[in-house]
């Protein structure tokens, strides 16, 4: 214990820069560590129509195709999934490396940990926390949660669409350090461009407007009445209007089979709103429950619906609903921090409520995006209690538990 106190201290001790580097080399090392086992795994379930059958990301004259068909359309299946530039990258690793999974795996990994990297420097952007951006950066490159996104090739919308709006968010937050219009002018287009990028790369990206704003009332303007809400929305106007041309195309043109619905024949599920709504109170404490303490992980789940308000599972999500309640309620005068915890975790998941019926009731993947809100909570409790001295004690403990977990 003495020599991790130490070690820490004398991290501190380094300038700025040579901090940020030594933060950053330990994701890394850790990322490496926690997939290196996963780069040579086998083509399973979806990336056969993906990637081993897929005909358009053999040969550059379908590239067209990408941005005008579905994602398995060379395979010769339907899918409702639009992600040209998953197919790209996908076609890339294929002109390096054929059908060798490694290169495909590799690929996913490097987005991967260049989404914890970009994580950390986010986090830095919005708290100038430095352990409490490594420890967020860190939960998230080794929770064994991630691997259904990482490891696994037809899951890399994931890892790619999160890469491409980490970027697009520390160019839009990097602008309020800067004064020379030029330059943030540039990185504003570059934000934008980005965030264009992760929205081919995953449907889910089109939230990403109401995040920005999320993020700016949260750790930015103090005050909320009508001109900081005005300047708020000004700011992610042209981000809107993209979110609305693409939702406008999806559910015309590029509606390959139900956009809505993902259901062809109805049942009581697909039909009854009431009875999704029962079913994701029942999902949202399990999803927290695989985050504190993740065993029992699936590449698919599947639970029983929930019919009525009597079923015990609404009254544990009373219970949990009021204890996240009493979490922001409480810390809300000295930081919103777990506001926005909450918040990002929640908004990042309603794709997946199934308010619009979707092909599965809860998944592990869907939380690689939300779960960064948790991550964000659970590294500033250790801030918080003034833990610091067993902040690299606490990282070989996470590693350990991932490699337990994974084996």
């Amino acid at each position: 214990m003495k020599f991790i106190s130490n070690l820490h201290k004398k991290i501190e001790s380094f300038s700025s820069r040579k901090q940020n580097f030594i933060y950053v080399f330990l994701i890394v090392l850790f990322g490496i560590i926690i997939y290196s086992n996963s780069f040579n795994n086998e083509f399973v379930w979806d990336d056969e129509d993906n990637i081993y059958n897929n005909a358009y990301i053999q040969d550059w004259k379908y590239l067209p195709n990408y941005f005008t068909e579905n994602v398995v359309a060379g395979a010769r299946k339907v899918s409702n999934y639009y992600r040209p530039m998953v197919l790209l990258t996908y076609s890339v690793d294929y002109k390096i490396w054929k059908l060798n999974v490694f290169g495909y795996h590799l690929s996913s990994f490097l987005f991967h940990i260049i989404s914890a990297i970009l994580l950390y420097y986010l986090v830095l952007l919005l708290l100038n926390k430095k352990p409490v951006a490594f420890l967020t950066s860190l939960f998230f490159t080794i929770h064994p949660i991630q691997p259904e996104a990482v490891a696994y090739m037809a899951g890399r919308a994931d890892p790619q669409a999160t890469m491409l709006i980490m970027a697009s968010a520390v160019l839009f937050f990097s602008l309020r350090k800067y004064k020379n219009i030029y330059l943030k002018s540039s990185f504003y287009f570059l934000s934008l461009i980005f965030f264009v990028v992760a929205l081919f790369s995953k449907e889910s990206m089109a939230l990403f407007p109401g995040i920005l704003v999320f993020i700016d009332f949260c750790f930015f303007e103090k005050k909320l009445n009508f001109k900081p809400i005005k300047r708020m929305i000004l700011r992610v106007v042209p981000f809107l209007a993209i979110v609305v041309g693409y939702v406008m195309l999806r559910l015309t043109t590029l509606n390959f089979s139900n956009t809505l619905n993902f259901y062809n024949h109805q049942n009581i599920y697909s039909s009854n709103l009431g009875i999704r709504l029962l079913t994701l109170f029942k999902v949202l404490p399990e999803y927290f429950r695989i985050l504190i303490w993740p065993t029992d992980l699936h590449m698919e789940r599947s639970t029983p619906l929930v019919t009525s308000i009597f079923d015990p599972s609404f009254f544990v999500f009373i219970v949990f609903a009021l204890v996240i309640i009493y979490i922001i309620k409480s810390t809300w005068n000295n930081t919103k921090l777990y506001f926005f915890g909450f918040g990002w975790f929640f908004i990042w998941l309603l794709p997946y409520s199934n308010i619009f019926p979707i092909n599965a009731i809860y998944m592990d993947h869907w939380l690689y995006m939300p779960s960064i809100g948790f991550f964000l909570m659970i590294s500033n409790l250790y801030d918080k209690f003034k833990w610091k001295k067993e902040y690299l004690t606490y990282l070989l403990i996470s590693l350990w538990c991932s490699f337990h977990l994974e084996l």
